[in-house]
């Protein structure tokens, strides 16, 4: 009958404080005749010993209720049924005895099975737990073994007479160590190998299982964290890639200015058509080699059919690999000096090429050495150099890029089980902050112009889409931008605006996450969207080179209101998700600005008729008018994002791609004024954030910018009153910079403080070991 417990009093031995109390579950009537026929054994020789049997772990949990304030019946050990009881029965009697005998030793909890793979994994399981208790398997045929020795006194024989080994020993090795009876303790090969591998990474078997085993994420969090810190470490070192060919290559045949991506090796090509018509039985995708930048590249890079990108001309390289970066594409840009192998001084992206975009036909000479059409080269190699001659490259054994829109197939197994690492960590995370509302948690979002990005379900949010990036890769979308910017009175809004709102749709997935969704309106860039006849055309119809914030509002209304109503109607699309659509013009100085570009936000809400849902209006500070003008600005805002990049050229007078200025500036200051912010720059943030909170407590303070990206300059960012931060969606940000700035809310919050007043000590639930 199920639930029925049997209490073993065997011979003469009774009930009492000095018997040793063995816990039994198990519901094979077999395997209990013969624990019962142990024990008679072992009490026929005058040994105390009681047996405590029942069917499943139920009963045992009311048994151990029952008996907790009678000390004279706590258990000794515990043999447990895997499939009756299992690991979280285990978890139940260490918790039982760190409340209720917080001074004796934990018990030996055994798991019992038809299956040994499934014992042993319960006993890995509850050891990686709480490595305070010890824990092994005990097999039906081990206590068969058994069963038929002790009886009669046969119990040290070795198999050799009879030729049967038992598979598991603990059940023998409880019996000699407690009662110091001599047992043959042999068993077969396979079983010590198979423990040792069980439990030879318990980390693992924690981050893979802790939701099963009922262990609160910061318990996890805490545990693990030198595991985690350690390969956290490793990943960022560069250590797991240590031995990659294409990665120790002694010289390459040319290096280039700016790279993204990991090394891949693909076939060349010259031209978008080329892309276009690749064979679909190819397994490698192509690479593009190119002379300079032209908007007609921008779709391949969404479209994930490119293997890797050349572009020769340094003209526009920060871009083109913020392109890449965002779509997750290896490539060099901007070809150095033959000889050189760091950047030069004279480097400035911003000069216009005289050059056509593409090569005309082949072979092409870069350094010296011509690549045919068809011709196998390896790009990032040494991070930014590029093997074009044929008998290096095919002595190079690194996978064809696939276009793959993950971390890529050139990674070893060791590497991808840390970043799996990393990921199952930041789940833990995520449990955390939700079980914890009242801890801040500085969100990491992502920069996004594509929803090909696998990583985008890894930021918190969406901190900044990147409209005109996103046009840029559809061509009807750019050609009538195009047509809007240049006043060839043709542009046809209405598909412009199902255009747009098809596009969102694709990113909007995130409103399912609950997490908020930005979208920046259009900060267009003639240099990014137009060949060079058209740059001048539109210098010659405006005076100057662009036009942004409120003189683009003011040229262009029509073309914003037909993005404000396609952001709103497509976000009311979605109007069963519980989250917020944030509207955000960039580029804004004045309030009259910022009243103009809300007033039409606010009009065609109104004509949508989103009724309540949850809609946020704000602005990029990236100008030095909107620093100024800030206490009038932030008063309608939801939130505001600065644009570190625009400051900094703004405050430093230095432009992004001038290397030269630079370069002087590092001489000068011991660092790159776009990769760590300026003194000047901090201070204005530091400025403006103050009185945002001052006039608009509930403001949303975020950054948008690659310096954000650094670990240290986040945390000063965090001090100087930002609430979050905004960066390219790799690898490195969404999981790596994510995990630090992660653990450090973590300790900045009471129960992270006291997890950290507890290192070093071994804990179980109510008790320290």
């Amino acid at each position: 009958m199920l639930g029925k417990i049997w209490n073993r009093i065997v011979g003469s031995v009774s009930t009492g404080s000095n018997n040793f109390k063995l816990v039994v579950v198990q519901d094979d009537k077999m395997t209990q005749k013969n624990m019962k026929k142990i024990v008679d054994a072992l009490a026929s020789r005058g040994h105390k010993i009681e047996l405590v049997s029942f069917e499943d772990g139920e009963d045992l949990s009311k048994h151990l209720k029952k008996i907790r304030n009678n000390h004279s019946q706590t258990p000794d050990a515990f043999i447990l049924d895997v499939n009756g009881s299992g690991p979280s029965m285990g978890r139940d009697i260490i918790e039982w005895f760190g409340k209720y005998r917080p001074d004796a030793d934990l018990p030996p909890v055994n798991f019992l099975s038809m299956d040994e793979s499934m014992a042993t994994h319960a006993a890995s399981t509850l050891g990686a737990w709480n490595n305070g208790v010890s824990t092994n398997i005990v097999t039906k045929d081990e206590v068969l073994w058994l069963a038929a020795r002790i009886k009669d006194g046969k119990e040290n024989k070795s198999p050799d007479e009879d030729g049967f080994l038992p598979y598991s020993f603990a059940l023998r090795k409880l019996v000699h160590d407690q009662f110091g009876i001599d047992v043959f303790l042999g068993h077969r090969d396979n079983y010590t190998k198979r423990l040792a591998e069980e439990a030879q990474e318990p980390n693992e078997r924690i981050l893979n299982n802790w939701e099963n085993l009922d262990m609160p994420p910061e318990e996890v969090l805490s545990r693990l964290r030198p595991y985690i810190e350690n390969i956290r470490t490793s990943l960022e070192s560069g250590l797991f890639r240590m031995g990659s060919e294409a990665e120790n290559i002694s010289d390459c045949d040319a290096y280039f200015y700016d790279h993204s991506g990991m090394p891949v090796k693909g076939k060349v090509v010259f031209s978008v058509e080329a892309v276009e018509n690749w064979p679909a039985n190819e397994k490698s995708r192509p690479v593009l080699v190119m002379q300079s930048y032209d908007p007609s590249v921008v779709p391949l890079l969404g479209e994930g059919v490119l293997g890797g990108l050349i572009v020769t001309d340094p003209y526009l390289a920060s871009h083109l690999k913020f392109l890449c970066d965002a779509n997750l594409v290896s490539g060099v840009f901007g070809l150095m000096p033959q000889g050189e192998k760091t950047t030069s001084r004279d480097f400035n992206e911003f000069a216009k090429s005289e050059n056509p975009p593409f090569f005309e036909g082949g072979p092409v000479t870069i350094n010296g050495l011509e690549i045919e059409e068809g011709q196998e080269v390896i790009i990032g190699a040494n991070g930014n150099g590029v093997v074009l001659e044929d008998y290096i490259v095919s002595q190079i054994s690194i996978a064809p890029n696939e276009g793959r829109r993950d971390i890529g197939n050139n990674i070893s197994t060791q590497e991808r089980a840390a970043w799996n690492a990393v990921v199952n960590i930041l789940f833990a995370f995520e449990d955390f902050f939700k079980n914890h509302g009242e801890v801040k948690h500085h969100l990491v979002k992502a920069n996004v112009d594509s929803a090909l990005n696998p990583l985008l379900e890894k930021a918190d949010a969406i901190g900044l889409i990147r409209s005109e990036q996103m046009a840029a890769s559809n061509p009807l979308q750019s050609e009538t931008l195009r047509a809007v910017m240049l006043q060839k009175g043709d542009a046809d809004y209405e598909a412009l605006q199902h255009r747009i709102e098809n596009d969102l749709n694709d990113l909007f997935y995130k409103l399912d996450f609950d997490k908020p969704v930005k979208v920046r309106l259009f900060d267009l860039n003639p240099s990014e969207l137009m060949g060079k006849e058209e740059q001048r055309e539109f210098r010659r119809l405006y005076g100057k080179p662009e036009l942004h914030g409120g003189d683009a509002l003011e040229a262009w209304p029509e073309l914003y209101r037909t993005q404000i109503r396609a952001i709103l109607t497509q976000y009311k699309d979605f109007a069963d998700r519980d989250s917020t659509i944030q509207i955000m013009m960039p580029s804004v100085k004045t309030e009259a600005d910022v009243l103009a570009v809300k007033a039409m936000v606010e009009e065609e809400a109104q004509k949508i008729d989103i009724g309540a849902l949850a809609m946020q209006f704000g602005v990029m500070i990236e100008t030095l008018e909107s620093c100024t003008n800030a206490e009038a600005i932030v008063k309608h805002c939801d939130f505001i994002s600065f644009g570190t990049n625009d400051l900094t050229q703004q405050i430093t007078n230095i432009q992004r791609g001038d290397l030269a200025r630079r370069a002087d500036y590092a001489d000068t200051h011991g660092f790159d004024p776009y990769k760590n912010l300026t003194v000047d720059v901090w201070k204005k943030i530091e400025e403006v954030s103050f009185i945002a909170k001052e006039v608009n407590p509930s403001i949303e303070i975020d950054i948008c910018g690659g310096q954000a990206a650094d670990y240290e300059t986040a945390l000063r960012l965090f001090d100087s009153g930002v609430d979050n931060i905004s960066v390219a969606p790799t690898y490195e940000n969404l999981n790596l910079l994510k995990l630090r700035l992660a653990y450090h809310d973590f300790d900045q919050s009471e129960i992270g403080q006291s997890m950290q007043n507890a290192a070093g000590a071994k804990r179980c639930w109510g008790k320290t070991l």
